[in-house]
């Protein structure tokens, strides 16, 4: 029927897929209510954790880590920091504990939580969730408190709760502006390698005896230097953690204009991680073993390559050493084949 009138109109459809409604998908699956605009704080408390309590303060629109601020070896992400905070404030279910005999379970690992996430707006209105591991499914289970709900959670959003105080570290290794760098050296078990800028231009200082059949391509040293300074380790390494031997060691050093140094030092790859040390701080960080094993092809990073014709400022260079030569050998291939 028409609005406004009497015309009645009709159309072809299967009326069951039109009827048939997962009542489910209807269902709250938030568990925080708050707008993440107007949240104050952020408690996350851990069970039988070091730094057991975090607490994110906003202030002026920014995000604070007073427990930290004292502490001159934890190096605050203001970024990552809100990142989080909207993440755990929009956290989202991936489903529900039904069963009765599933409940009873859920019920009963929720009274041994991994961590409480506690959020006050800044009209002081106060939530709390308690989260816990169900072990049979590899799942999360959270219940706000004051509800009967039981909700699962993701694997990879159980981990992030319990992530705190590093989810919040900065975990940058070089600080230099890349900008204003002239000088690039790497030094490598095999050898090293090292170029300079000279006016606009950058020159191969090392090796003096290029690879046979080495172009060397400009433009991959201001690529590289992006990528240097924008290196992170994704978390902190143990305490007393080395860098093993140092015969073993790859290190990049960059020099700015004003002749100060930065330095990042790798150690050999210890499965699909390596162990890190930048110039910003005295920890050891790990990082994905790629970042060093890249790195090991020395000046031939910057050799001018076959992909480089393919997607103007695709930089292969940048990807695992391994995965490249399948990609060149594959581009090999296809122009022979042509």
């Amino acid at each position: 029927m028409s609005a406004g009138g009497s015309g009645v109109f009709s159309a072809k459809g299967n009326f069951g897929e039109l009827t048939h409604v997962d009542i489910l998908t209807w269902r709250k699956r938030r568990l925080f209510s708050a707008d993440s605009n107007h949240v104050a704080t952020i408690q996350v408390e851990k069970s039988g954790m070091p730094d057991a309590r975090a607490t994110l303060q906003k202030k002026d629109g920014k995000w604070q880590f007073p427990e930290k601020a004292s502490d001159k070896s934890f190096r605050f992400d203001a970024e990552r920091a809100s990142e989080w905070a909207q993440r755990v404030t929009n956290l989202t279910a991936s489903g529900f504990v039904e069963d009765d005999a599933a409940k009873k379970a859920a019920q009963l690992q929720l009274q041994k939580p991994l961590c409480q996430l506690r959020i006050t707006n800044e009209n002081g209105d106060k939530s709390e969730v308690i989260v816990a591991e169900n072990t049979e499914k590899a799942k999360g289970l959270a219940q706000v408190v004051g509800s009967d709900t039981i909700y699962e959670l993701n694997q990879f959003d159980l981990k992030d709760l319990v992530s705190p105080p590093d989810a919040f570290r900065d975990m940058s290794l070089l600080g230099v502006d890349d900008s204003q760098v002239h000088k690039l050296s790497i030094h490598t078990p095999k050898g090293d390698a090292a170029l300079e800028k000279k006016g606009e231009k950058w020159v191969i200082v090392t090796p003096a005896k290029l690879p046979e059949g080495f172009v060397f391509d400009e433009s991959l040293v201001s690529t590289e230097l992006r990528r240097l300074k924008g290196l992170r380790a994704q978390e902190l390494g143990k305490d007393k953690q080395g860098l093993g031997n140092a015969k073993s060691a790859l290190w990049v050093e960059l020099t700015d204009q004003a002749g100060k140094k930065e330095r990042v030092t790798f150690s050999a790859p210890d499965g699909d991680k390596t162990f890190v040390k930048g110039a910003i701080d005295d920890h050891i960080y790990v990082a994905p073993a790629y970042e060093r094993r890249r790195l090991e092809v020395g000046i031939e990073l910057f050799q001018k390559h076959a992909g480089s014709q393919f997607g103007g400022s695709q930089n292969m260079n940048s990807l695992p050493p391994a995965l490249r030569k399948q990609i060149e050998e594959a581009i090999r291939k296809q122009r022979a084949g042509g």
